[in-house]
């Protein structure tokens, strides 16, 4: 039996698997063994076995301990009516055999363990996490996987465009990134274990978005032509700022630019504003951008221009590193810097960089001023404009990165996603950026006046 999830995913299972329904006995239809006897997830229909109120009421929500006033919001987490509506359109041309999963008590359940909604906690200490990576790592490939395996199935499939790997040889199931560069998803997937990946399909990593559409064209699915999704699920379609004040307290603070250290107005609360994001600030000549965050402060720092050098650094500090492979790559379990390719965000394109144990004492590490000869130097620590709070204590798998060009906007609490090649090794939460090159422009200016000075 294979379950499977998404909307894309429709179009490849329309093709591989041309079940007439109505061949089907009324008492096989939900029991057919093998692939031609599919799941389907619908979050809004599913009924917890040990209550008799639904899993997605406000009487389950109460009972799993969310605060009433969140109930509303909460229902935004499950399944959107109109995606339903295409789901059943898809089912209803007769090729495919269904049954209801169980799913959304799961669901409830790991965002209670995640001590409710973390990622908003995050958002209200000024980081900026980045939902999906959780959502996969303990949602989809842990607990609907294996809700999905009790179930009896043999795969569980879904519509990433990404591809995976399965050595001959042995060894752990390798992830990789899709083909289609615009579109590949491994981003998002690279904090899922290997072995989760064991009884996982991607079967959309090998082809582009315009391929699947082709597809979808020919087989006359009304989702050829559906806009694809984007943002954060729980969000919805509003704005991120009219979404988190609903739960952050936002208190108004000045807005600072670095250039002069003018105040140019008031921002509407820190936990709305990102790295790299237009500020927003009215009655100003060019678009300003956020270069960084001081939370103890609630100051959000800006500067003009989306190319200003303070929106650039050439290094980072990352902790709670997640190895899809169960272990470090061999290079830095023997202590060396090892060098790779990284994306500090989804659409980034892949840049290399140095990465290195910040408690390595390796001749390698130290040679290159990284490791603990790099710990107490200007490259590795905080920029004056980013001052996050944050928890990672050192021995804890810290980790320094040394970027080859200068990478734009680094923020704390975001995914930094290494590679080698096409193969996905893992992902460090960025606890924050290094000094900016307007920083270390404006330390060489004021050597250079010393030097004169003298």
């Amino acid at each position: 039996m294979l379950f499977w999830v998404g909307r894309e995913l429709q179009i490849w299972l329309r093709i591989c698997f041309r079940v007439n329904v109505s061949q089907i006995p009324d008492s096989e239809r939900t029991r057919t063994r093998g692939p031609k006897s599919l799941v389907r997830i619908n979050l809004r229909k599913v009924y917890r076995k040990q209550h008799t109120a639904p899993c997605g009421s406000d009487e389950a929500w109460l009972r799993w301990g969310f605060p009433e006033e969140w109930i509303p919001r909460l229902q935004l987490c499950s399944s959107n009516a109109r995606d339903m509506k295409f789901l059943e359109c898809i089912c209803g041309i007769g090729t495919l055999a269904m049954r209801q999963g169980v799913v959304t008590a799961q669901l409830i359940r790991i965002m209670k363990t995640r001590n409710e909604f973390a990622n908003i906690l995050k958002f209200a200490m000024g980081l900026t996490p980045n939902p999906d990576l959780d959502c996969n790592q303990h949602i989809k490939f842990d607990a609907l996987l294996e809700n999905a395996l009790q179930m009896g199935a043999d795969k569980f499939a879904t519509g990433h465009y990404a591809r995976l790997s399965r050595p001959q040889c042995g060894g752990p199931v390798q992830l990789l990134r899709g083909i289609d560069e615009d579109k590949d998803q491994s981003y998002f997937l690279a904090s899922v274990g290997s072995a989760a990946f064991e009884r996982v399909l991607f079967p959309l990593g090998g082809l582009t978005k315009a391929q699947v559409r082709d597809l979808a064209l020919s087989e006359g699915l009304v989702t050829a032509t559906k806009r694809s999704s984007a943002g954060i699920c729980f969000v919805g379609r509003r704005k991120f700022r009219d979404f988190i004040s609903e739960y952050v307290e936002m208190e108004p603070g000045p807005f600072v630019c670095v250039d002069g250290n003018t105040h140019l107005g008031l921002h509407t609360g820190i936990a709305a504003y990102t790295h790299g994001q237009r500020a927003g600030i009215s009655g100003v000549p060019k678009p300003f951008y956020v270069v960084g965050k001081d939370v103890q402060n609630n100051v959000v720092y800006v500067a003009m221009g989306a190319d200003h050098p303070a929106l650039f650094c050439t290094s980072a500090v990352a902790g709670d590193p997640f190895w899809i492979s169960g272990s470090p790559p061999k290079q830095l379990q023997d202590g060396q810097p090892l060098t790779c390719m990284f994306k500090a965000r989804y659409r980034q394109s892949l840049e290399r960089c140095t990465v290195c144990f910040l408690d390595s004492k390796n001749e390698v590490a130290v040679s290159q001023s990284m490791g603990v000869a790099g710990k107490h130097t200007s490259e590795f620590r905080s920029s004056d404009f980013c001052r996050p709070p944050h928890t990672l204590e050192e021995g804890t798998g810290l980790l320094q990165i040394r970027f080859e060009e200068p990478t734009r906007a680094i923020t704390p609490g975001q995914a930094l996603v290494l590679y080698d090649g096409d193969v996905c090794l893992g992902a460090s939460v960025i606890a924050y950026p290094g000094p900016s090159l307007f920083e270390h422009n404006q330390l060489q200016e004021e050597l250079i006046q010393a030097s004169v000075n003298i």
